[in-house]
């Protein structure tokens, strides 16, 4: 079984003295593709651990590398969009998706439906989503809890209820 990480030691000597730096590649699991060098330094920053002497040892390197990958700081690719965000964007006319549908298919989605859509989302589900709720985060789960909750108040038909699961669904899942 390959390593998960090879390090590589940098050694550069100037009129200011000798330079050591630590370099590592990963390879990345499911793929088996390497990354590009990173630097062990770089990587302690990010991890908020202090480096006391440029002059690092090999365990120690070692032990950050490892750090960053638990931390997921290497293959995990972050992801800030909120999931309101996301859904309001999904939806808006002229927006970058429907105009590509409307493109490939012309007349597919036409304006009244993506505000329609656009405001059930606004109106029943926005007030119902955990505040700051990124779109990586977003579960199965949350979904069928929104759907729940509109159900148990009493205040939708069955059907305009089920437009609003398709509202969270097809773009969560981009399903078109």
């Amino acid at each position: 079984m390959r390593d998960a990480f090879t390090l590589r030691k940098m050694v550069s000597v100037s009129s200011l003295g000798k330079n050591e730096r630590w370099y590592a590649r990963f390879f990345d699991p499911e793929t088996g593709k390497e990354s590009t060098q990173k630097s062990v330094e770089k990587l302690a920053k990010e991890l908020k651990i202090p480096v006391a002497n440029k002059l690092m040892k090999e365990r120690e390197a070692q032990r950050i590398c490892a750090l960053a990958l638990d931390a997921g700081l290497i293959f995990k690719k972050k992801c800030t969009i909120l999931y309101r965000d996301y859904i309001k964007e999904y939806w808006d006319f002229n927006g970058d998706r429907i105009r590509r549908k409307n493109r490939r298919n012309p007349g597919s989605i036409n304006k009244d439906y993506a505000i329609i859509m656009n405001s059930y989302f606004v109106n029943h589900v926005d007030k119902r989503l955990p505040k700051g709720l990124l779109l990586e985060k977003v579960t199965v789960r949350h979904i069928n809890t929104i759907i729940d909750s509109l159900i148990d108040d009493g205040k939708l038909a069955n059907a305009t209820i089920q437009k609003i699961a398709c509202v969270q669904t097809c773009s969560q899942f981009h399903v078109e």
